[in-house]
């Protein structure tokens, strides 16, 4: 009776096992279901208006622009793509861009690439030394029992005249340490004693990275 009821219970849960994937399948289609008008200009100076058809999410380096929100649609890689542009709707008075830039490794600032073609991210802030992004990254690790697949902000910084972004904080990994704040802007003896001073906070600089860009734009114009 012991092994009728646990084949029983293994079948129950294997059917509950494959709802809930299915569940999961028609929450991810309707979500990628919506489709938004962008332009998207490209290195060659033409400009394509359609709809986005692919996600920008987790390194992405590549854009699925459509005319219309369903149906075929072309893929372009992010080498050729110099900006994507989300106008101003109702639903959002803003100007959304987004940008492919390459990451680089190396938070001392030498050039070192993460990876061999740009990765899309979205502007996040706009200063006159520093221009400061937003991107997603998605890993998993394995615990011995599960894999748990973790989803994360990251923030990078560049400065202007150079190549490539670098990472400064990491939504939900980095702790709210002060000396995991500072690492990324070792480089600058100036940001490094804004870190030491009274007027750095710690858990407001984890709750608005870019509080941390507005510093060091401000130290680096005026230079």
């Amino acid at each position: 009776m012991r092994k009728d009821f646990m084949l029983r219970f293994s079948l129950l849960a294997a059917v509950l096992f494959i709802l809930a994937g299915t569940a999961s399948a028609d929450r991810k289609q309707k979500k990628d279901d919506t489709s938004y008008h962008v332009q998207l200009y490209l290195r060659d100076g033409s400009i394509v208006d359609g709809f986005i058809r692919t996600s920008l999410n987790f390194e992405a380096t590549s854009v699925g622009i459509g005319a219309t929100p369903r149906g075929k649609f072309k893929t372009y890689n992010s080498e050729d793509i110099e900006k994507l542009v989300y106008p101003p709707s109702e639903e959002d008075p803003r100007e959304i861009v987004w940008r492919p830039e390459f990451i680089s490794k190396n938070d001392s600032g030498a050039y070192e690439a993460y990876s061999p073609v740009p990765v899309m991210m979205r502007e996040s802030y706009d200063g006159r030394r520093v221009k400061g992004y937003i991107g997603t990254c998605r890993f998993s690790t394995f615990t011995g029992r599960q894999t748990i697949v973790y989803e994360v902000f990251r923030f990078y910084y560049k400065l202007v005249g150079e190549d490539f972004v670098r990472i400064y904080y990491t939504d939900m990994m980095t702790p709210k340490r002060k000396r995991f704040l500072r690492q990324p802007f070792v480089s600058f003896p100036a940001m490094q004693a804004f870190f030491d001073s009274d007027d750095f906070d710690r858990h407001a600089a984890a709750d608005n990275p870019e509080s941390m860009l507005q510093v060091l734009d401000s130290i680096l114009s005026e230079q």
